[in-house]
């Protein structure tokens, strides 16, 4: 593993050996609703999903209760020892890896769930996350991907180095338009809806994240 992966992989065990997930402040136990009506719409094909950078695993057991069997990745060790702690029935499993390469075989499942893992990558390896999400993904199956731009950080200086960079095009962008995605995208996937905007509101501290939706689709 290169060393921004192994910075990324040590940050992300401390996380979450050090800290309850209710602490975060993008965590929620309740499924974004445009999840909740994609599962719901019958719009999927039917096979295994995965859920990519999934923390404790809440939303992949809720995946499970659509797909069987639902795998959960993350990055961290202690994120997967928690997730695999509360699982309570057979269609949910749990692994360690670390994106952009998935450690998976060609056409292993029909719908790939992203909220939160590409937008905490570095921007110039968002191409091969895709890529490689392409491989994974059955012919007709759907990525559902999540981003935001928000600046986050503990410090307030942490947060001005983050806007500034964001300023002068070093870090992500604030917003990720259908236009800067397809050009990432593979020949084999496609935005299958336009972008979805709403708000995300901390359970924990009340505060209001932008987030944007994409849903696509492989051909």
């Amino acid at each position: 593993m290169n060393e921004p992966r192994q910075l990324d992989r040590r940050r992300w065990e401390l996380n979450w050996s050090r800290r309850l997930a209710t602490t975060f402040d993008w965590y929620s136990t309740d499924p974004p609703d445009p999840l909740v009506e994609l599962l719901g719409s019958g719009r999927i094909p039917s096979g295994p999903a995965l859920d990519v950078g999934c923390g404790d695993g809440v939303l992949t057991r809720f995946i499970a209760g659509f797909h069987r069997p639902a795998v959960g990745m993350d990055i961290a060790i202690a994120a997967a020892r928690k997730a695999m702690g509360q699982v309570t029935e057979t269609n949910a499993v749990f692994v360690v890896g670390a994106a952009p390469e998935l450690p998976f075989a060609t056409g292993s499942f029909s719908f790939v769930f992203d909220r939160g893992c590409m937008h905490n990558m570095r921007p110039d390896i968002w191409g091969a996350y895709l890529a490689d999400v392409d491989r994974v993904l059955r012919p007709g199956g759907m990525l559902e991907l999540y981003y935001t731009g928000a600046v986050v950080g503990r410090t307030l200086s942490a947060r001005m180095r983050t806007r500034y960079r964001q300023m002068r095009g070093r870090g992500k962008p604030r917003h990720l338009t259908v236009e800067s995605l397809s050009a990432l995208l593979p020949p084999g996937l496609h935005v299958a809806e336009p972008v979805r905007r709403f708000r995300f509101v901390s359970p924990q501290s009340g505060r209001v994240i932008p987030m944007e939706r994409y849903l696509m689709e492989r051909r």
